[in-house]
């Protein structure tokens, strides 16, 4: 039976549970950047982050993958600078 619209990512640090959040959704995704689906085009990384879309938590992470500015991400997306912290950390394991 196919879950509608949540998840659920329990883990000691926010980065494992946002890891296995990802990882548990039904989407044909390995988590955060595992599967090298991600989008690597700046022009299209850019494009993806101004709406905000079910796909946006994954963008977040090529738009770190691709050296980004977290500053950058934040003027786009509003998301505040201490999530940004924790996917620019998750991206550095």
């Amino acid at each position: 039976m196919k879950a509608v619209g949540e998840v659920m990512g329990i883990g000691r640090s926010f980065q494992e549970a946002l890891h296995k959040a990802t990882q548990s959704l039904e989407i044909k995704r390995n988590g955060l950047g595992a599967d090298g689906k991600g989008y690597k085009d700046y022009n299209t990384i850019i494009s993806k982050l101004t709406k905000a879309s079910w796909d946006r938590v994954f963008v977040i992470y090529d738009a770190i993958e691709a050296g980004i500015p977290l500053e950058r991400i934040y003027e786009i997306t509003k998301i505040d600078m201490w999530f940004l912290k924790q996917y620019e950390e998750l991206y550095q394991l």
